[in-house]
């Protein structure tokens, strides 16, 4: 028979052993509920996203009746455009030294010499 000292040691040796076998056991029981909970989640959402997405169930095809064209000749002659015509607004002055204006009057006036080639430069 041994001490009192070694049975108590003993006490504690299994005592840990038990508490490790006990912590290993419910770390498992643990991950095996998550695990399952995961699936439970994913099968959860794909029959969601099923229910969202899917047809209505109404497979039968809907008759669309349409009025018949009534076909007449077309009397009227088509429209031929007008000539533009320039406005009677100012022009802006060449030199850039009016201020900005937002609101106008009247359209401008042809402020370009049709006679030139312009250029524009990006």
């Amino acid at each position: 028979m041994g001490t009192e000292k070694r049975e108590r040691q003993k006490r504690n040796r299994d005592a840990r052993r038990e508490t490790i076998e006990r912590r290993s056991r419910q770390s498992t029981t643990r991950k095996r509920g998550v695990k399952v909970l995961a699936v439970i989640l994913v099968v959860v959402a794909l029959v969601g996203f099923v229910f969202a997405t899917g047809d209505s169930g109404d497979d039968t095809a809907t008759d669309i009746t349409e009025a018949p064209l009534e076909t007449t000749a077309a009397t009227d002659a088509p429209a031929t455009p007008a000539e533009f015509v320039y406005g009677t607004g100012e022009c802006a002055p060449t030199d850039g030294s009016a201020t900005q204006q937002r609101e106008f009057a009247d359209a401008p006036q042809l402020c370009i010499d049709p006679a030139k080639e312009y250029t524009a430069t990006f």
